[in-house]
């Protein structure tokens, strides 16, 4: 359960960066991280690049190293996708709204 938390994350941290750069691209929203802004406006295609890279290499970490599945990891998974979860569902009803 634990690893299919972190590919959920991993899919869901993916498919927030093509919406963001929608909603960038279409000036709906602007984006709150100062790094990420500054990646967007250098190469819109490099900020998804990295959000989907990023992504890609935490699921190959889960599988090929061993990463114990801890209380305070497992605390950690469900907590980060629970916010996330509510995180992007609440920007995506935003872009609808537009």
């Amino acid at each position: 359960m634990f690893k299919l938390l972190i590919v959920y994350i991993a899919l869901l941290n993916i498919v927030d960066g093509l919406v963001t750069k929608f909603g960038l691209d279409n000036q709906y929203i602007g984006e709150a991280n100062p790094l990420m802004d500054q990646l967007y406006y250098l190469s819109p295609t490099v900020f998804v690049l990295l959000k989907a890279s990023l992504s890609v290499i935490l699921i190959l970490c889960i599988w090929a190293f061993h990463v114990p599945s801890t209380h305070l990891l497992k605390g950690l998974a469900y907590t980060a996708s629970v916010l996330y979860t509510i995180i992007f569902i609440a920007h995506s009803y935003w872009l609808v709204q537009l």
